[in-house]
């Protein structure tokens, strides 16, 4: 962590920010502990989202960690459902749901096989949302670089609800970073308050 007093600029900048997103990471990791275990979310629940699953030609979900307690989602419409898969550090989403250990990225299920698809609303796994939008994820960037010129996909953030946090601090935001349209916990379900992307 930079310890002059002096707000860092450029690369300084990015050195701070990217330390004080691991030092968040860190911190909500060790939380975890206290969480006595994952639970499932049924989106469909929601009228909205309900809605807009049946619309979707294709959905993208996520295979849950259990290291993270990420929820899981009991979603109905298998055949729309695609799963993310990552080569060479880019993340495409598969309509498959024979899942399998992966092998670039350590605990993460990921299809090995499938037709290669543009998912219309995807559900995106985070470390922690707050009330606008705004998302930390674990650090590898694929879903924001997925997402960072899909104006029309609907994206929504699911996070445990201990992670649900009234605003992420300035200084763990970046430019790359996308915003999510709706916020999901398995205890809240909504809008998010402005669309950061």
């Amino acid at each position: 962590m930079i310890l002059d007093k002096e707000t860092p600029t450029g690369a300084s900048k990015l050195i701070f920010d990217l330390e004080s997103k691991l030092k968040f990471r860190n911190s909500a990791r060790k939380n975890l502990e206290s969480i006595s275990s994952s639970t499932e979310i049924s989106p469909c629940k929601h009228k909205e989202l309900k809605s807009a699953c049946e619309q979707a030609t294709y959905i993208g979900t996520y295979a849950p960690l259990s290291s993270w307690k990420e929820p899981s989602l009991k979603l109905s419409h298998r055949s729309k459902l695609c799963y993310p898969k990552v080569d060479n550090g880019q993340m495409t989403f598969l309509n498959s749901s024979e899942l399998h250990e992966s092998k670039s990225l350590r605990g993460l299920k990921e299809p090995s096989t499938g037709q290669c698809v543009e998912p219309d609303l995807i559900f995106v796994p985070s470390v922690a949302l707050d009330k606008s939008g705004a998302r930390i994820g674990k650090g590898g960037g694929y879903y924001d670089r997925y997402l960072e010129n899909k104006q029309n996909v609907i994206k929504i953030g699911v996070c445990l609800d201990e992670f649900l946090i009234d605003q992420i601090p300035s200084e763990l935001k970046q430019v790359h970073d996308v915003g999510m349209d709706f916020v999901l916990t398995p205890k809240k379900y909504f809008r998010a308050k402005e669309k950061l992307s």
